[in-house]
Parts: structure tokens; sequence; C-alpha cells
């Protein structure tokens, strides 16, 4: 339950399958693609991907359970995305002139999927894109996430943005904005 000095979010995601997968990274920092891929989206009623984040000033560092199971925290994609939420906390708090109160707070991340890992349902990229939403929201973080999100998944930005649409997917594409609760 949270109290006055610790907050909790929960968000859940879509999964989608890819039909034309991207082949390799044409930027290794940025996580680019080489290529496009075409993928369709999952009924999440069915099959997602779900985060809960507590932040709390009692939690000493952060701790994090995937599918039941502690991470190591040392991840150095969970690391990036960790490190880049709170500076965009940071600035955000700095040019609003508030107080950035949950800068020293701990976290405690469970993150699970109702499907399986590694069986092409791009486990990863839902995964990432659920918890950089869900960390946006628990900071208060405005405007444009892609681009933390890409940091732990290439593919995770799907959820964010569309950069292609077939014509039966449009409605399955924009339901990837819609359904990341």
């Amino acid at each position: 339950m949270a109290t006055p000095d610790s907050k909790t979010v929960t968000c859940t995601g879509p999964v989608n399958i890819a039909v034309i997968k991207y082949w390799g990274k044409r930027d290794g920092k940025l996580i680019l693609p080489i290529n496009a891929s075409l993928s369709g989206t999952l009924d999440q009623d069915e099959l997602c991907a779900k985060t809960s984040i507590m932040a709390s000033s009692e939690f000493t560092g952060d701790r994090m359970w995937l599918n039941g199971e502690e991470q190591n925290m040392e991840n150095p994609r969970l690391h990036k995305v960790l490190s880049k939420i709170r500076d965009l906390y940071m600035r955000q708090a700095e040019a609003a002139g508030s107080p950035a109160d949950m800068k020293e707070w701990g976290l405690r991340i469970c993150s699970e999927n109702n499907f399986p890992t590694a069986a092409g349902l791009a486990s990863s990229a839902a995964g990432y894109a659920c918890l950089v939403f869900t960390l946006a929201k628990l900071y208060g973080i405005q405007g444009d996430i892609s681009e933390v999100a890409r940091l732990g998944s290439g593919m995770s930005v799907q959820w964010y943005f569309l950069f292609y649409c077939s014509p039966f997917s449009a409605k399955n594409i924009s339901m990837n904005l819609s359904n990341l609760e």
C-alpha cells in the first residue's frame, strides 16, 4: 500500500509477432535497425506484459523481478533505462522549478509476461515498452519516451510511434498507443 513517501504504478502493454523482422542494427548506440519490420499486435486481453513499480523513500537501492525471478540490476540495458528516466525526471523538475522529491527513492519493479519468453512474441520489446511507460507514469515524465524505451529494446518503440501501416493492421497499430494502460 502506498504511503505519503511512496508511490505505486501498474501498466500493461500488448505483445506482437513479427511478420517481417528487422535484421541487425545500423546504429548500435541508438539501437536503430538496418531495415524496417512489420508486425501484428495481439489482443492484450489474451497476451500482455504487466509491470508494477513502487518507489519509496524507505527502499535502499533498486530491485527487480521478472516473471517471479529477481534480476541483476547491473544489466546494462536496464541500467541505461533507469538512468535516463531519472535524468529526465530531474531535468523536468528543474525546468518546472519543482522539488525532485523522488530522486533518491529506491524502486521495486515487478514485471511479468503471461506468454512464454523467447517464443517469437517480442517479449523483450513488450517488456521494455511497458517498463518505460510505467516509469514515465511513476515519475510524471511528459513527452517522447521512445528514445528511453529503445535503450532497452530497439523494437519497443513500436508501442509508441507508428512507422508503417498496412491495410489490415491500422486498427491494431493504433491500439499499441491506446492499450498501454
